[in-house]
């Protein structure tokens, strides 16, 4: 590590990627179906245009220090994965004298960047994940858009429909008055370019939007009070909708889910994780007293292999929990409906992070492969696949519990779900662990089961509880504001 640190390449690499990944942050997610519908509205939008001053600088730099980490971990433990993968497939090239050979963490900057494609397919999109991640951390841009059109809905449904007063508001909201109104938290300038790009600052243009029908006087209001929105966030941040919205003299709707609260829940988790990493080697003396030291052979013994059985059980599934988060906040209506994307995302996810791990302890540990490449794959995708059914049923059943929460009958109630999220992970764990012990061990040790139970319950319960803990600031403060 201190080699790597010392490295001209390595500080080099990460100034380049550093100033990618500033250009990249600002970038919006086109792939967003509300992102593409407003596109036409106002186009050529940026991420800083939908968040503070204040909110979008920290989170760039919050962002620059994960792209750190994450660099570093990646220039830190891709020799050992190459060591791994090298040993499986048989191959003659040194790994120490490649790196050495090889401006590595160069390398690894330009696969970040998606400069090397072709080599390692999929790579670049690892940042384009962390940045939609801390878009959804701060809300971008969903939370100007979903208040924007809560506005103009409610501005609307006052109106009944009827053109006279429609036109009444469409006359408020280009009226100097108004203008003076929100110049006190809104950038004015950007919001009289929208006006005019959108022609509505000529002189003849309010007698032919009169005329006009009543959907095409809905639609410029929606536009209008979307520029107001915007320019009000660029100039104050996300409080000025509250001012906003007390203009408008419509209520303040409250937040689905709290972004940034999302940032507690994962402190949470990364703490609890933590302390279980040196809980479960200082626990062994228990286990052994238990079942016995003979039968105590795969517990782990020390934090290096401690450490290898959380990342195993932990970082799959926070990363899956992550991305129903993200893909929950997406959907368009409360119910989720995209259960067979996420599913299958989640079993992508896991399998391509349960070989990686195995290249790095063919590397990490000097195992030596025996077999080729294709049986090193094929052996290991049942179990692989087995291990993202994991992840499935605690993302599943976490999800049902969001979408019913609140509602009455114990069914619904949060013990309820934590005992069916428990007792699914026990079932599904078990199964896992006795699989790997029949068909990969060869035999049978109570304490490999045990442990990884375990594990995935508490890794499980963890999540339900910062997820939980996320969900319910969310929604008291929805039942505040209303």
């Amino acid at each position: 590590m201190f080699a790597l640190f010392n490295s001209t390449e390595f500080w080099f690499g990460l100034v380049v990627l550093s100033a990618y990944q500033c250009g990249k942050f600002r970038e919006l997610n086109l792939v967003d179906p509300s992102v593409t519908e407003r596109s036409s509205v106002i186009p050529n939008l940026r991420a800083s245009d939908f968040a503070g001053k204040n909110a979008y600088v920290s989170s760039l730099i919050v962002f620059l220090l994960a792209t750190f980490v994450g660099y570093t971990l990646l220039c830190a433990a891709s020799p050992t994965v190459l060591r791994g993968w090298f040993e499986v497939t048989k191959s003659p090239v040194n790994t120490a004298d490649f790196v050495n050979k090889v401006p590595y963490p160069l390398y690894i900057a330009a696969a970040f960047m998606g400069l090397t494609q072709s080599a390692i397919p999929g790579f670049a999109a690892l940042g384009d994940f962390q940045k939609n991640f801390f878009h959804f951390w701060i809300g971008v841009p969903r939370k100007v858009i979903d208040t924007a059109a809560t506005f103009s809905e409610e501005i609307i449904a006052k109106t009944e429909d009827n053109k006279e007063q429609l036109y009444m508001v469409i006359r408020q909201l280009l009226s100097a008055r108004w203008k003076a109104k929100i110049d006190k938290y809104a950038d004015l300038v950007f919001y009289e370019y929208q006006i005019r790009r959108m022609k509505l600052d000529e002189t003849d243009v309010l007698d032919d939007i009169k005329s006009g029908s009543t959907r095409e006087l809905q639609h410029i209001i929606e536009q209008l009070v979307y520029a107001a929105a915007i320019a009000a966030v660029r100039e104050t941040g996300g409080k000025a909708l509250d001012e906003l919205a007390a203009d408008l003299d419509v209520p303040i709707p409250g937040p689905r889910y709290p972004y940034r609260n999302l940032a507690l829940s994962a402190l949470v988790f990364i703490v609890c994780l933590t302390l279980l990493w040196f809980a479960v080697p200082m626990s062994k003396p228990i286990v052994e007293s238990t079942i016995g030291s003979a039968s105590a052979i795969y517990w782990p013994a020390d934090l290096a292999t401690s450490g290898q059985y959380l990342l195993a059980h932990s970082i799959p599934i926070f990363c899956a929990i992550g991305l129903m988060l993200m893909m929950k906040s997406n959907s368009r209506s409360q119910k989720f409906e995209r259960y067979p994307e996420l599913i299958i995302s989640v079993i992508v996810l896991v399998v391509v992070y349960d070989y990686l791990q195995a290249l790095f302890d063919y590397g990490y540990f000097s195992k030596v492969s025996d077999g080729d490449v294709l049986s090193f794959f094929v052996r290991r995708l049942p179990f692989n696949i087995l291990h993202s059914l994991i992840s499935c049923f605690i993302c599943v059943i976490i999800l049902m519990f969001l979408e019913n929460s609140g509602k009455p009958g114990i069914l619904n109630s949060k013990l309820f779900a934590w005992l069916a999220l428990v007792l699914s992970t026990i079932l599904v764990s078990s199964f896992y662990a006795f699989a790997r012990l029949k068909f990969q061990f060869n035999g049978f040790s109570p304490d490999f089961m045990i442990c990884v139970v375990t594990m995935n319950v508490i890794v499980a319960s963890i999540s339900f509880v910062a997820v939980e803990a996320y969900a319910r600031y969310g929604l008291s403060k929805a039942k505040r504001v209303a």
